[in-house]
């Protein structure tokens, strides 16, 4: 029976030394602007189209449902990728800065349409914006993640890691 290969070693756990409260707090900090974008994106978005962009929410509901779909195949996608890349600063953090700048401009298409586009014209617009900013934040997020769970080997350490990190989202 053929073995995968294992997964690489992260250079962020190697003779790492325990992690300060400080370090915890650095870790989550970014995921609370993340956080705040999701949320107000899950929630509002479709109150938005629908009541500003005078579009049918059947559309933006098929949109969003088709994407959810998408989410459900890019999560792990995004997973596979990030366990496999291969550079200097660690093979999370290049994930999580490479996509930082397209989840903030897909952030600016969702919520800031050119103004006079016929409805199919912002059918697709919010189409291309809603896939942009869940793939954007997929990169972000599973790498993210995952670089929480390999800041250290110690079970208690991950647990106050996800839990500092829960407390600032």
């Amino acid at each position: 029976m053929a073995t995968a290969d294992p997964l690489p070693t992260s250079p962020e756990t190697s003779g790492a030394a325990p992690l300060t409260r400080g370090d915890m707090y650095w870790y989550a900090l970014p995921g609370v602007g993340i956080t705040f974008l999701y949320t107000l994106t899950l929630v509002m978005y479709m109150k938005y189209t629908t009541d500003v962009l005078l579009v049918s929410s059947a559309a933006v509901g098929t949109i969003m449902l088709v994407s959810k779909v998408w989410d459900a195949v890019s999560d792990p996608v995004a997973g596979y990728l990030s366990d496999r890349t291969k550079l200097k600063i660690g093979r999370r953090k290049a994930w999580i800065l490479g996509c930082s700048i397209p989840l903030a401009l897909f952030s600016m298409m969702l919520w800031l349409p050119p103004s006079g586009l016929s409805e199919g014209a912002t059918v697709a617009w919010i189409a291309v914006g809603v896939f942009g900013f869940y793939t954007a934040y997929t990169g972000y997020e599973v790498p993210h993640l995952a670089l929480g769970a390999e800041l250290t080997q110690e079970a208690e350490e991950r647990n106050r890691i996800f839990g500092v990190r829960a407390v600032l989202k």
